[in-house]
């Protein structure tokens, strides 16, 4: 569906270019045809959320998709209201003049709202992950806000002001191009819920072969100690140790480094004897279930 964009701007070039040659029937054409295309994305919408639904219920996939499927839906629900107050707009058509500061205002809320939405800071114990949503949060606000004519170009660090987007984008001498104006800015914003909502949708896939190795591997530099000397345990998860959700080395929950593997460092104290150390590792298996390991390493100290 995104490949009928360019398409669907380009008509609009034209008639607005041409709007004095253009006869009613011309635009009245480009309108229905930019709403039946919304149609069909609002639909395709409708049916991702529905598989992003079905995911939560599932044991094998709900761990991965509730959190998403959370965001998919707070990003539904803003643009929901915004497709209904444009609804509202092709309604009035001649009064569009003194609606168009507030339709601008809920555009840049909306673009100001993405990186909240996808909430990078609920997932402080997946580092990585919570590295990438970072990274694509702040490049979905940009392309948004290019899409949605709230800044000149992809360079620009700072919005358009409401009065030039209201005149580039709301044409309130003309109801019929008012009209086709307002219809495609329903597809810009459809087109920024499908993106946003695939985006949910894909961080619920599970590639199977990321996960050929899934064994814990576990190495103490050492298991006979001295009094006051110390030991040095690496733990990670096979070859794709990156699934590596968390790690935890005698009940203290450790940070997972790039290659996926934890390091913990301690003091050897107490009398001569054998002493044990639990460790317990969750990732995600094939199927996409949280797993659970659990381990125990054992030093000696000497007398």
């Amino acid at each position: 569906m995104q490949k009928l964009l360019p398409g669907c701007m380009l008509a609009l070039l034209f008639i607005t270019a041409c709007k004095d040659r253009l006869s009613p029937e011309a635009i009245k054409a480009v309108t229905s045809s930019l709403d039946n295309n919304n149609q069909l994305i609002l639909d395709q919408n409708y049916l991702l959320s529905q598989v992003l639904d079905e995911k939560t219920k599932d044991p094998q996939t709900a761990q991965r998709a509730i959190p998403w499927e959370l965001r998919a839906r707070k990003i539904r629900s803003s643009t929901a209201t915004i497709i209904k107050y444009i609804d509202e707009l092709k309604r009035k058509l001649n009064k569009t003049d003194k609606e168009g500061s507030r339709l601008y205002s809920m555009l840049v809320g909306f673009n100001n709202q993405i990186v909240a939405i996808l909430d990078a800071k609920g997932f402080v114990d997946r580092p990585f992950l919570q590295q990438e949503v970072v990274r694509d949060a702040q490049k979905f606000k940009q392309e948004t806000a290019l899409l949605l004519g709230l800044v000149e170009d992809s360079a620009a660090t700072q919005p358009v002001d409401s009065a030039s987007w209201e005149n580039l984008n709301i044409v309130s001498s003309d109801p019929l191009l008012t009209q086709a104006m307002l219809s495609q800015l329903q597809n810009d914003v459809l087109i920024a819920e499908n993106r946003l909502v695939n985006y949910c949708h894909d961080q619920t896939k599970v590639i199977h072969h990321e996960y050929l190795v899934y064994q814990p591997l576990i190495t103490m530099d050492r298991s006979y100690v001295k009094p006051g000397e110390s030991i040095e345990i690496i733990a990670g998860v096979g070859a794709f140790s990156f699934k590596v959700e968390k790690l935890t080395i005698n009940g203290k929950k450790l940070p997972i480094s790039d290659n996926g593997t934890a390091t913990w460092r301690f003091i050897a104290t107490g009398k001569p004897g054998v002493y044990k150390v639990p460790l317990m590792i969750e990732c995600f298996s094939p199927d996409g279930s949280l797993q659970k390991m659990n381990r125990e390493l054992s030093y000696t100290i000497e007398k």
